[in-house]
């Protein structure tokens, strides 16, 4: 799939197997822990979508290899 492709919310339970509800994944991007999404049109009932890339890093983030920190100089 290409990066630049967007999913919409269907598509995250559906490609990315993400099965949180809509009000918990509004709740994770008002606290910065889940890509923030867009909106196709202005209009307030215009459905939401997400960046496949942004999704794709947010799960390694969550299940990549942790970053370790250098050992401390003596």
């Amino acid at each position: 799939m290409d990066d630049e492709a967007v999913v919409d919310f269907k598509g995250l339970r559906e490609q990315f197997g993400i099965t949180y509800s809509r009000s918990h994944i509004k709740r994770l991007e008002d606290e910065r822990k889940f890509p923030k999404r867009g909106k196709a049109f202005e209009y307030r009932n215009s459905h939401p979508y997400w960046r496949v890339r942004e999704i794709r890093e947010w799960l390694q983030g969550l299940w990549g290899p942790k970053p370790t920190k250098p050992a401390p100089k003596k």
